[in-house]
């Protein structure tokens, strides 16, 4: 469950994410979301100037600069679109978050070995704000509620499938009160059936709070004998009577 300093994190990049979302047109908004075109509202709102540049170390990914006049965001030009963004949105959980800490940031992009304890926490606490702004709670439902399989989500969004992967692995295990590997045989299951063209059958889609449901649908996961069926077979008379809906 989330707690603490992370229930802060998340609260604020939904903020954020609610500044930007249109008052009308929602539905169409939510599923062809693409985190880039809110990236390209709130740097100049925030003042932030966006550049590339190539580096010696390819490894090393960017670097924000903030002073009076104007805040510098530079990534790296070699990096793919979708790592590029990445770092833009955890450049902007520095911004957002620890500004009042320090004025420079640089991303090197290499192991969490060569931060110190303290920076430790900085860098992942970015990346948790990065994940939450670049794919948004409300986005993420709308689309799974859709059936959309990983592959359509990941490509819409703009993220690489390692992000929505972690994304997804925290959804989870918030959403179904369930641990790190229940969530890890979930998202297996769901980018597979995708691959194969019957994400339908995800057990993603059947999982909600019941813990007798939960237990039998990771006991399907790990090949063990369970009474999954029965639960199948009455979601998808519910899911009949109950044709999916859009906010």
């Amino acid at each position: 469950m989330v707690t603490g300093r992370t229930q802060e994190i998340v609260n604020l990049a939904k903020d954020i994410y609610e500044s930007i979302k249109p008052s009308v047109g929602l539905n169409t908004f939510m599923i062809n979301y693409n985190s880039f075109e809110t990236i390209e509202l709130l740097l100049p709102f925030h003042n932030i100037y966006l550049e590339e540049q190539e580096f010696r170390v390819d490894s090393f990914c960017g670097f924000l600069m903030i002073d009076e006049l104007e805040n510098t965001l530079v990534v790296n030009r070699n990096h793919e679109a979708y790592r590029k963004l990445f770092t833009i949105g955890h450049e902007l959980g520095h911004f957002f978050l620890h500004k009042h800490l320090q004025n420079a940031f640089f991303e090197k992009g290499l192991s969490d070995k060569i931060y110190s304890f303290s920076d430790l926490i900085l860098e992942r606490e970015a990346n948790i704000f990065a994940s939450e702004l670049l794919v948004p709670c409300e986005v993420l439902e709308t689309m799974l509620r859709m059936k959309f399989n990983f592959f359509r989500i990941y490509k819409t969004i703009g993220v690489s499938k390692a992000a929505l992967n972690w994304r997804l692995h925290r959804f989870l295990m918030d959403k179904f009160s369930i641990d790190s590997y229940f969530a890890h045989l979930l998202i297996n299951d769901y980018a597979t059936k995708s691959l194969e063209r019957i994400v339908e059958d995800s057990y993603m889609f059947f999982m909600d709070s019941n813990i007798h449901l939960q237990r039998e649908i990771f006991a399907e996961l790990k090949g063990e004998e369970s009474v999954f069926y029965i639960y199948k077979e009455i979601a998808l008379e519910k899911q009949k009577e109950a044709p999916v809906k859009l906010y």
